[in-house]
């Protein structure tokens, strides 16, 4: 039977070509638009309304304008958002009692797993581990919570109360005047890092399912417990902040 469509494969094969060529095209063009619209935006003022916006942007296409619009709608909803948070957000004196709990649960938590996990490497290295413990708490509320507004306070982490308790009041000066660098995170660090090291080491020697539970919770509170605590609860309504923290300053120091 004679072959009726003899130039269907050259057809075929000249329509991919095509294809491809115009979907090059396409995705050049639409690069070159963001890019253009990259720095023309560069040379727009914050304050511009998404009508400013569009005087000063040249756009392609009808959709294009939308989208602009719509994006800029979204961005300045943002900015007002973020000044309104800024605003309402208030520091306290004397912290809740409910944010103190959830603070403490969290570090009880990371201190009990990490003892639970040296535990099974070995009794001795379980009580060296709380030893360390003790001493970093120690540290802490005899040479910094003292000079902290907090002192004879309730703090986010009920240690303010501790180190009126037991220490008298140092100097507020002493406390905006300390600096702190990373190497001194260093201590606080092994807190979670020593038992993850030595859980790790447990699972590979003889696996156990209470390790890799253990691990892993340590885990999460260490990253997204902390963040939590300190990023919504504690940091951001803490009165010391306002006058001064080495540790606000060095995370939030500018590269």
């Amino acid at each position: 039977m004679m072959n009726m469509y003899p130039a269907l494969p050259e057809f075929g094969l000249a329509a991919r070509e095509w294809t491809v060529e115009y979907l090059f095209f396409i995705s050049h063009y639409s690069f070159f638009i963001v890019l253009v619209s990259f720095f023309r935006n560069l040379h727009i003022n914050h304050r511009t309304t998404g009508d400013d916006v569009l005087s000063v942007l040249p756009l392609s296409s009808k959709w294009e304008e939308k989208w602009q619009l719509n994006y800029d709608k979204r961005e300045l909803h943002f900015i007002q958002k973020t000044v309104s948070n800024m605003e309402t957000i208030k520091t306290y004196e004397n912290f809740p009692l409910g944010v103190v709990i959830q603070s403490s649960l969290v570090s009880l938590g990371i201190y009990g797993l990490g003892f639970f996990i040296m535990f099974r490497v070995g009794m001795a290295l379980a009580w060296l581990y709380l030893l360390y413990i003790l001493v970093l708490e120690y540290r802490l509320i005899r040479y910094d919570c003292i000079n902290c507004y907090y002192w004879g306070r309730t703090c986010g982490f009920g240690k303010g109360r501790l180190s009126g308790l037991f220490f008298p009041k140092g100097e507020a000066a002493n406390f905006c005047r300390k600096e702190m660098a990373w190497k001194d995170l260093i201590p606080d660090i092994l807190v979670s890092l020593i038992p993850f090291v030595a859980g790790i080491v447990l699972l590979i020697v003889q696996f156990s399912w209470a390790v890799l539970i253990a691990l892993a919770v340590l885990v999460v509170l260490t990253t997204s417990g902390n963040n939590y605590i300190r990023g919504t609860l504690t940091c951001k309504h803490c009165k010391q902040r306002e006058l001064g923290c080495p540790a606000e300053q060095l995370f939030n120091k500018k590269k």
